[in-house]
């Protein structure tokens, strides 16, 4: 094949090439000049970010013969035969396919021969994390005092997964994600190399889909040049990356703070209509909302600056929003975010969410609050409470003047406390405290033991069935526990929920029917609610009242029938 790809094509001869690793050229560099030349590297972060490219730089520079020089001259036989890959003293290797012992074993057999066409053999380790820990081990005497004409150069994208030894023996380099701007020059620089005319937003909507990385925007390129030969636009980039298109997304979140629940709905329909994948369209969202939350706190970043110049309309939105907001925004789309890679239903779930969102901004769309029955008979009923609150106010301030008047004040021995409903932990709303206290009422301690002794072997079978069902249950423990049921107390909110999915309470309970040998059903709660509910004596406690005496006075005891305890305060 005559052609090449982007990647290959622009991919980095001299450290001045590479982009946005200042810190690590600059680095090196200097060791050059210096003579300062380690035996080991480590070269650590995320993909396409020029690792792999700068250790052949480095090969090239300690084996120029014009060097070791801060800059190979890529004009020598030795320069060269690198690049082209034809030198036999400079070895890269793919630990990914290459990982077992023995290749380490002959790299060892190997170092100790003097190179025979270059000054310094050079061991280029790429993903060096997939060795396994015997070919770690094999290489870690060679990796401490190797040969002095010998240098290795190991790469990762995952470097918390090398032992602490090989880490300690290297000097590490560790290389950033590209920033939006670098990215955005490369862009424009190979555009125009190759005759193409790009438009700024279409160059930094690339930019933001590489996400850091100069191969991902190369390819990304490579494919929009294909899309389109002579000029690109936002649409072109948007029809190859599958992108929400800038616009729709800016609409689409306008309706949102402004409450329009139906205009959401309709919204995210049209985007989904159009081929547009729900975590696409919740990544685009969030990443608007992100600039939204910029422009507010801190608008004088460059980044800023240049994105809202000319963008009337992303300016106006951001004044029409509040920071708070804002961060109740984003913390919606990032669990939203979170949990469509465990469900099947993305768009059920975005909808869910959006729609939340928009009914909370406290501007309902006009369209759908007057067919909402529900709140219609809601808001009656609280007027109606209010009415016979102020009745029976009213009536009680009535009743204090004639007494007043009278001279004949009640003076009770000790203050009473007012009569106040008791807190409930977060969300208890949504306990089955029925079903709590139905297992709770037939629950036996030998019962409990039982299930507490054997809640490994549960946790175990749930973990040969769905690790992510296990990696929820972890974080709860058996409570109470009768012949037919299981009181299952959680620490955090989000696994207690997740396991009350049908599907994922449905295999726990096979888990459990397995287990003990009987059919068990299984009723959560958070930790704080079960201590809650053991403080109450076992009962839930919907109110605190104060008892009756028989000389209460009647306006008290015609509230109480009215509004019921919780309402009712009593003052002197």
């Amino acid at each position: 094949m005559s052609y090449r790809a982007l990647y290959r094509v622009w991919r980095p001869q001299r450290f001045a090439d590479v982009v946005g690793q200042e810190h690590v050229t600059r680095t090196l560099q200097n060791a050059l000049r210096d003579g300062r030349i380690a035996h080991a590297y480590l070269f650590a972060g995320p993909r396409g970010t020029g690792k792999t490219s700068t250790a052949k730089i480095l090969a090239k520079a300690v084996n120029c013969e014009q060097g070791p020089a801060p800059e190979p001259c890529n004009r020598c036989a030795a320069c060269e035969g690198i690049a082209a890959g034809s030198v036999v003293d400079v070895v890269e290797i793919d630990a990914a396919s290459n990982r077992g012992v023995d290749e380490i074993r002959d790299i060892r057999e190997h170092v100790k021969f003097a190179p025979t066409q270059v000054r310094y053999k050079v061991y280029i380790i790429d993903e060096v994390h997939m060795l396994t820990t015997e070919a770690f081990n094999a290489l870690l005497k060679t990796l401490e005092e190797p040969p002095a004409h010998v240098l290795f150069i190991l790469a990762t994208t995952e470097p918390h997964k090398l032992p602490a030894t090989v880490v300690s023996r290297c000097q590490r380099f560790t290389f950033r994600r590209i920033g939006l701007v670098d990215l955005v020059k490369q862009l424009r620089t190979i555009c125009a190399e190759n005759g193409v005319e790009a438009d700024e937003r279409a160059l930094v909507r690339l930019a933001r889909a590489a996400d850091g990385g100069m191969r991902d925007a190369l390819s990304l390129l490579d494919q929009v040049f294909s899309f389109c030969s002579s000029r690109i636009t936002v649409e072109d980039v948007m029809a190859v990356t599958g992108g929400v298109d800038e616009e729709a997304a800016v609409r689409l979140l306008s309706l949102l703070i402004r409450g329009d629940v139906a205009g959401v709905v309709e919204g995210l329909d049209d985007l989904i209509a159009q081929g547009k994948d729900p975590e696409r369209v919740t990544k685009e969202l969030l990443e608007l909302c992100r600039e939204l939350l910029l422009i507010r706190v801190a608008p004088d970043m460059p980044e800023v600056r240049e994105r809202v110049q000319g963008d009337e309309t992303l300016a106006a939105l951001a004044e029409a929003v509040a920071v708070e907001r804002l961060f109740a925004i984003i913390e919606e789309l990032t669990r939203a975010q979170a949990e469509m890679r465990w469900i099947p239903h993305g768009r059920i779930l975005l909808e869910m969410v959006l729609v939340k969102l928009a009914r909370a901004s406290g501007k309902p769309s006009p369209a759908v609050a007057p067919a909402d029955g529900e709140n219609a008979a809601l808001i009656q009923r609280i007027a109606a409470l209010e009415a016979r609150l102020r009745q029976v106010e009213d009536e009680l301030k009535r009743v204090r003047n004639e007494r007043s008047g009278m001279g004949t004040a009640a003076s009770p021995a000790s203050e009473p406390s007012p009569v106040t409903a008791s807190r409930r932990p977060h969300d208890e709303a949504r306990v089955p405290w029925a079903q709590v206290e139905a297992v709770v009422r037939a629950a036996t301690p030998d019962r409990l033991a039982e299930v507490v002794k054997l809640w490994p072997k549960v946790l175990a079978v749930v973990k040969a069935r769905s690790l992510q069902v296990h990696a929820l249950l972890v974080d709860g423990r058996p409570v109470a526990a009768s012949a037919d049921g299981v009181v299952v107390a959680f620490k955090n909110q989000f696994h207690r929920d997740a396991t009350e999915k049908p599907p994922r309470k449905q295999l726990i309970e096979e888990a459990l029917r397995d287990v003990l040998g009987r059919a068990c059903r299984v009723v959560t709660l958070l930790e704080d609610q079960w201590v809650m509910h053991e403080a109450s004596g076992g009962e839930r406690q919907q109110g605190t009242t104060a008892e009756h005496s028989p000389g209460e006075d009647p306006i008290v005891e015609e509230a109480r029938r009215l509004v019921g305890d919780d309402l009712v305060e009593i003052r002197e």
